[in-house]
């Protein structure tokens, strides 16, 4: 029992550890970029700047803190801004690793599927077929959290194919359960996917 409490303990000391750590990577994130200003202590001069910062401080966070609940949330931090900086390469390994370290079943889904589109974007057909296989496998969940968006960018991905028979078929099945949660529930289901493909089709 005594293991026990002190691991919690010593678990609880790094989360409170982390937590500080953690909010000065999300006030990164925050700042503003401000090409004009000469007051660089508040702002960025350009995004590339705030990016690097962002991919500097995510990297020294995650070697002191990798073990802590706020990790995968700073691994897709810095991916994002990695994407941002052209290292598409780098800015996937580090949103699949943010997706693999995530405990949270919503949040790991969302991290799922960034993965899986930047899986999409290489030119590996391998790890094209990746990508194409976890999007499906959010599109049938229709209780996950990114169920309309797999779909919606099932059809994207099929139409820069020229596929516009399965774009239109993955689009259709969005507007389908739309309406369907709509009947069940009896109230208007609004989605910015539902509303994207509406126009698509």
């Amino acid at each position: 029992t005594g293991g026990v409490v002190g691991w919690r303990s010593y678990r609880t000391f790094c989360e409170a550890r982390a937590h500080k750590a953690y909010l000065d990577v999300v006030r990164l994130v925050s700042t503003e970029v401000k090409s004009g200003s000469k007051d660089h202590s508040s702002s960025f001069a350009t995004a590339q700047e705030k990016d690097e910062a962002i991919v500097s401080l995510g990297e020294l966070f995650v070697s002191q803190h990798a073990s802590t609940s706020f990790a995968p949330t700073v691994l897709a931090f810095i991916a994002r801004s990695l994407n941002d900086l052209g290292k598409k390469e780098e800015a996937r390994l580090k949103m699949h690793a943010a997706e693999k370290a995530c405990s949270s079943t919503d949040l790991r889904q969302v991290y799922v599927l960034s993965a899986a589109l930047m899986d999409l974007d290489t030119q590996d057909s391998a790890i094209q077929e990746q990508g194409l296989a976890a999007l499906k496998g959010l599109a049938k969940n229709t209780a996950s959290v990114v169920c309309d968006a797999a779909l919606f960018y099932l059809g994207e991905y099929f139409w820069s194919k020229q596929n516009y028979q399965e774009a239109r078929l993955w689009w259709a099945q969005l507007v389908s359960l739309a309406d369907k949660k709509k009947t069940e529930l009896g109230t208007d289901v609004t989605s910015v996917w539902v509303g994207a493909a509406r126009e698509k089709l």
